[in-house]
């Protein structure tokens, strides 16, 4: 699987009605796109208490694509044609999936974390993916845990969690430096998606990775 995500800054003035009213009326045409595994659209508001990072108006999507050539095809094609239309032509980040699953039991969730980890070089590569696994492993029958992604950079050598919750009162939050929370607007799942199983005596990525 295939990550990928744009965040677009919008002015201290920007009346954020406006993105609440663009993903209602256009998420539902991702809910069936062929390739996509999941779409979060993304949200954060200056007046909201609970946005970790810098406080700021953004719009944003998180993306897993179940190959490189659906993500290819939306970026080449008219569902990016139109952010750039109306934003013009964000940056997009992407990432190699190591681990990631949902649960679509329940209320959809509401709040999205992502966190940044650095991947030092003392870190063997070739555990990452087992580590990973076995994280999720732990983590994945957490209360109101609704989607975890672990993945990847290597053209920074730079990990990330992104995790999807019922609310952000119900979010388990890192003691990281480098954490930002969006609301989420709406969950495009068209796809079903399946559990990696753990990995024995694997460490997973952590702050501490590589200590």
């Amino acid at each position: 699987m295939f990550a990928m995500q744009y965040r677009i800054p919008l002015p201290r003035s920007f009346d954020m009605a406006e993105i609440r009213n663009r993903v209602a009326a256009k998420g539902s045409a991702y809910d069936e796109l062929p390739g996509l595994r999941r779409k979060a659209f993304l949200a954060r508001d200056i007046e909201t208490a609970h946005a970790l990072g810098r406080a700021a108006n953004e719009y944003a999507s998180f993306y897993v694509w179940d190959s490189l050539a659906a993500a290819r095809a939306f970026l080449l094609g008219q569902g990016f044609a139109g952010i750039v239309e109306s934003f013009g032509r964000p940056t997009v980040q992407t990432w190699l999936v190591v681990a990631a699953a949902f649960n679509d039991a329940g209320p959809p969730p509401r709040f999205a974390l992502k966190e940044s980890l650095p991947l030092p070089e003392t870190l063997d590569l070739r555990q990452v993916t087992a580590a990973e696994q076995a994280e999720l492993a732990l983590i994945q029958d957490r209360p109101g845990l609704r989607g975890w992604v672990s993945a990847l950079d290597p053209s920074g050598w730079t990990g990330i969690r992104f995790s999807l919750w019922e609310s952000a009162e119900v979010a388990e939050i890192p003691a990281a430096a480098d954490l930002v929370g969006w609301e989420v607007l709406h969950l495009s799942a068209p796809a079903a998606a399946t559990t990696p199983g753990p990995a024995p005596d694997a460490a997973p990525l952590s702050r501490a990775a590589g200590a």
